[in-house]
């Protein structure tokens, strides 16, 4: 089941709490068989009735990891510029893997051989007490 007005949901429950009256929430179900699905439906209903802006329907795009190629021809929002929009997510995108790259070119590591289990399980512990980032292979 996917939550995806949960934020609001989140918010009456607090506002209750606080002696607030909340008036009921409407809610819609939306058949899927999974989250991604349901965001595409929800995608699709928001384009005909709601009203997004570049930045919330870029942010839904990055949550939902939806494609927005997939959309072009099937979602229709005339406040929103989908070529310009796809532009910022592919800048986006090759700024992060720039990142990622860059992160890892200054990765360094020791890899331990170990004699067992109980060997292993020791090391780590005695390094994570020292503050590294330790992880556990079995090769």
């Amino acid at each position: 089941m996917a939550s995806i007005g949960s934020a609001t949901l989140s918010n009456a429950f607090v506002q209750r709490a606080q002696g607030y009256t909340v008036p009921p929430l409407p809610i819609a179900f939306i058949e899927a068989k999974d989250e991604g699905e349901a965001r595409k439906k929800i995608l699709l209903l928001s384009s005909q009735y709601g009203e997004m802006t570049e930045e919330s329907l870029m942010e839904y795009l990055k949550k939902s990891e939806i494609d927005l190629d997939d959309l072009l021809d099937t979602v229709d929002l005339p406040q929103v510029n989908l070529e310009r929009l796809a532009e910022r997510l592919e800048e986006e995108f090759l700024e992060e893997d720039q990142k990622g790259d860059e992160e890892l070119d200054h990765q360094f590591q020791v890899i331990v051989d170990c004699k067992d289990e109980q060997q292993q399980l020791a090391l780590i512990e005695k390094l994570e007490k020292q503050k590294y980032v330790c992880r556990a292979l079995i090769l």
